[in-house]
């Protein structure tokens, strides 16, 4: 594994972690980070690339580096549609352009942008959505790559665009088109001398050519792409080009070849195969644990929504009740002083047709006992008269007395000659008065 190209930018990688997390060099970690993750997926060790994944994510968030936050984002992607958990994967595509759109405007932000919407392309095309979506998403990342000054590696980017663009068409049907762009793509890549580039343009210059039945063309394609591939451990290309070519062997009647190259596929497979399956354990526990919190937060926020709601309707509907029951003591209130004025009117009625009320004449029939006595003193003293009838329980009549008499000033003794009782009762009558009303007989 170390000698492959992949395992000694492995190794390099490691070396650099190692050494930035001893120094608490948060940016070298995460560029190391993303070096190692993108190295083990390259190797088709998906939980580890992940796991690399998301420790440059945690930094990046840490040192709010936008660009090294979107570069994390994009490799999760990469390692969850390499599983083919594709709505994932373009989800985490969509948080990698998001962290790009806020990097400055310059050739690093046009650059990861496009490879960004390449990847959306790829994640569209590998969940076997329209192609025409596909072919927007590439256009798009030509059209980031273009804006870029670094001719080399604009031409380099916009080459595995084409190529992939190029592939839309073949999927299509449309020969034509397909060859412009991947011709195109062929061009840039020499130009570039870039081994990724020339790898897809030559495969996908193979897949036209075997479109077209032009077998010959076709082999020699596959057969460049084979040695880049294989020098990268890109096991997956190499297994669809070990198929194309047994199949095209086949078609020639060279029995020999095409054996050899399905038993290549066959290799290649498994090799493919072993990776998926330790790959998917990790990121499939992860996927439900994310699903369960994600769950869990939904549960926790609608529970306290509802709380929220309840809370909020208990408090509406108290102030509601307390609104109407103000309303309804103030009626109340209303009424009584409408019972109040009407029962003064009366009084007052009935005393027009008696002699004048005075307090000399209220005296004077006190002294007397005499029983116009309490009325002539309820027309003089009517609010004192009011509270002690409205008082609960109420007051008799001999009560009622008791109390006009020592509003008057009359002293106990008096009362007791008037009313013909013994001053203890009268004590006794007063205590009891007093229990019943809370009312100071000197009030006005």
């Amino acid at each position: 594994m170390h000698d492959s190209i992949p395992g000694k930018v492995l190794m390099k990688g490691k070396t650099c972690y190692t050494y930035a997390e001893k120094i608490d060099y948060k940016e070298g970690m995460i560029k190391s980070a993303l070096v190692i993750g993108e190295s083990y997926l390259t190797m088709g060790q998906y939980d580890i690339a992940l796991e690399f994944a998301n420790k440059a994510e945690k930094n990046a968030v840490g040192i709010k580096n936008n660009e090294l936050l979107s570069e994390a984002f994009r490799l999760k992607g990469q390692c969850y549609e390499t599983l083919s958990f594709f709505d994932i994967a373009f989800e985490e595509f969509g948080k990698a352009l998001k962290a790009a759109g806020k990097m400055e405007a310059s050739n690093d932000r046009f650059r990861q942008e496009g490879y960004i919407f390449s990847d959306m392309a790829d994640c569209l095309s590998q969940n076997k959505k329209n192609t025409d979506s596909v072919k927007a998403y590439y256009r798009r990342s030509a059209y980031a790559f273009s804006k870029m000054e670094d001719d080399r590696i604009k031409r380099r980017n916009l080459s595995l665009v084409n190529a992939n663009i190029g592939a839309c068409f073949i999927a299509g049907k449309q020969y034509d088109s397909a060859a412009i762009y991947i011709e195109n793509a062929v061009r840039l890549a020499e130009i570039t001398q870039c081994d990724k580039a020339q790898l897809l343009a030559s495969f996908n210059m193979g897949n036209l050519e075997l479109a077209r039945d032009n077998m010959q063309e076709a082999i020699v394609q596959y057969n460049y792409a084979l040695a880049i591939a294989n020098k990268f451990q890109r096991n997956a290309l190499m297994s669809t080009m070990h198929s194309n070519l047994s199949k095209i062997y086949d078609k020639l009647g060279d029995k020999e070849k095409a054996d050899y190259h399905f038993q290549k596929l066959i290799s290649e497979n498994s090799i493919v195969k072993q990776s998926q399956k330790k790959g998917l354990e990790k990121p499939t526990k992860e996927l439900v644990r994310n699903t369960t919190q994600k769950f869990q937060q939904y549960s926790q926020g609608a529970l306290i929504s509802t709380i929220s709601f309840i809370v909020l309707a208990v408090l509406l509907l108290a102030r509601v009740v307390r609104f109407y029951r103000r309303a309804e003591e103030e009626r109340q209130e209303i009424d009584k002083q409408k019972d109040r004025l009407k029962s003064k009117e009366k009084l007052l009625e009935k005393a027009k047709k008696m002699e004048p009320v005075c307090l000399e004449n209220v005296i004077r029939l006190a002294q007397n006992n005499d029983d116009s006595f309490l009325f002539q003193f309820s027309v003089l003293h009517f609010d004192f008269y009011e509270k002690i009838t409205a008082s609960i329980p109420a007051l008799n009549l001999e009560d009622q007395k008791v109390c006009a008499f020592l509003r008057l000033g009359f002293q106990i003794k008096e009362i007791a000659l008037i009313t013909n009782v013994t001053v203890r009762s009268v004590e006794a009558r007063i205590y009891r008065i007093r229990k019943k009303i809370n009312i100071s007989f000197d009030e006005g």
